[in-house]
């Protein structure tokens, strides 16, 4: 029993240093990607369930690996409410497109009901 136990308590403990390496880079949660102008033919607003995020340094990844796409014109990624606003061209992209970034990221994405 006792080999079960310490079993258990180390599964735990990796268990917590994994999602503490996860969110390591939230340094400095109040730092987001860079604004940039993006011209865009076709703007679409599309809002998308994100599952996964447990701080800000989470918020942050999806927010610069969406900053990174030349169709996203803005994308504002909320930790209260788990979800994504993203602005982008739908001419350019697709919503499966922004779903498969997100979970590039390490997170799943879903479109909101």
């Amino acid at each position: 029993m006792k080999a079960l136990t310490a079993v258990v308590f180390r599964l735990i403990a990796i268990v917590a240093l994994t999602s503490l390496i996860a969110c390591s880079n939230d340094a400095n949660p109040e730092t987001k990607p860079e604004e940039r102008f993006v011209e865009i033919k076709n703007p679409t607003t599309l809002t998308l369930k994100v599952e996964g995020m447990t701080c800000n340094g989470c918020v942050n990844t999806i927010e610069s690996a969406l900053a990174k796409l030349d169709a996203v014109a803005e994308s504002e990624v909320s930790l209260k409410r788990n979800e994504a606003a993203i602005v982008y061209d739908s001419e350019a992209m697709t919503e499966a497109e922004l779903i498969k970034t997100i979970a590039d990221a390490g997170y799943q994405a879903s479109l909101s009901e």
